[in-house]
């Protein structure tokens, strides 16, 4: 993996911003005394490059608990009741955490994913549509997956992090 300064993994700095005014955001993790920052506020975009102790809720699945740096963020609003939001964040240990949430009618699902690539966490971003109906005596055709729009802004604020997420989003051409 490459950082954007050339170095091979992201720089190890100091927790910052470890100001969290909600005592129900304190957890017990082992081998680890500093605060959790619950990753379900969409209100984070100042916490870019910080590195911080987080927690990802999951939907039907063990939370990720790591320290990290919150290197890319999208959104994107799909009607009046829907709402996507995406992160993407880059752990102390060199991998990577691919989050992706859905709120629907004030009700959300939390998707993560722990990825060891950029190339991984572009996978977690694609999304297959249903494929559409059609009548009888028709062939459907299958649908073909597509970067989903908030996966696309988080990996480009990934790339200002690392170079490996440029190729991810930016075809270039001759």
């Amino acid at each position: 993996m490459t950082t954007h300064n050339g170095s091979s993994s992201p720089a190890n700095e100091p927790n910052e911003g470890l100001n969290l005014d909600d005592a129900s955001l304190e957890r017990n993790v082992p081998d680890d005394d500093q605060e959790l920052d619950e990753d379900n506020d969409s209100d984070e975009d100042d916490d870019l490059g910080k590195t911080k102790r987080y927690r990802v809720p999951r939907t039907g699945d063990r939370d990720i608990v790591f320290t990290g740096k919150l290197i890319g963020t999208g959104n994107h609003h799909a009607g009046y009741d829907s709402h996507y939001e995406a992160r993407i964040f880059a752990t102390e240990g060199g991998k990577f955490v691919a989050t992706r949430w859905h709120t629907l009618n004030s009700s959300t699902t939390y998707l993560a994913q722990v990825c060891e690539s950029a190339e991984t966490v572009a996978a977690f971003f694609h999304i297959t549509p249903p494929t559409p109906e059609v009548k009888r005596g028709q062939r459907a055709e299958p649908s073909v997956p597509y970067l989903c729009e908030d996966g696309k802004k988080a990996i480009e604020g990934a790339a200002s992090f690392f170079d490996d997420f440029e190729v991810l989003y930016l075809e270039e051409v001759d």
